[in-house]
């Protein structure tokens, strides 16, 4: 059985990131910019509130950019964000590499944006395989809310999310019984 890889959308990769980068710098200049305009003529409360938006807008969007730069640095290495093997699932991003006789399910999750969720029989797995603090935070709250324990956002990923989600659950189909056991 060959290796399979999913490639990034160069679309998604390339002009998001620029996307996000200029409403990160846009946003707040025009927050400021009207928390300026209501000092001036008197409306503090309003100001403080114009003056805290910016913060909170550069929150919001952070951790989203900082996806989409990560997202883009894989691409221009020309490595695929999931690579499908006779033995493993590899997500790139995450580096995370689990057994396919350990993966319990696939499936998209759609709330805001699709995203691909790959639970696991045994939430160690990946626990262990996470580099830092942070990254085992978010695989904990992650499976604590119900989702899978790694996921990517169907957006950055080149094809159509039903065409992706049944290649993956083929590919482990055919992983698992021509296994010898």
């Amino acid at each position: 059985m060959d290796n399979v890889e999913i490639q990034y959308s160069p679309i998604s990769v390339i002009l998001l990131p620029i996307f996000v980068f200029f409403a990160g710098l846009v946003g707040p200049v025009v927050l400021i910019a009207m928390c300026l305009q209501a000092f001036q003529r008197g409306k503090g409360i309003l100001a403080l509130a114009f003056m805290a938006m910016p913060i909170l807008f550069f929150l919001v969007l952070l951790p989203f950019f900082i996806m989409l730069v990560r997202s883009f640095v894989l691409y221009s290495k020309n490595k695929p964000a999931l690579s499908l093997t006779p033995e493993l699932f590899i997500d790139n991003y995450e580096d995370i590499k689990v057994s396919w006789n350990e993966i319990s399910n696939v499936y998209i999750n759609r709330i805001n944006y699709d995203f691909l969720k790959v639970t696991v029989t045994d939430n160690s797995i990946v626990y262990r395989q996470a580099k830092n603090r942070i990254w085992k935070f978010l695989f904990w709250n992650n499976t604590w809310s119900g989702g899978g324990i790694t996921s990517i956002n169907m957006i950055l990923l080149k094809g159509k999310n039903s065409e992706i989600l049944n290649t993956i659950k083929d590919y482990q189909q055919k992983a698992i019984n021509t296994k010898p056991r």
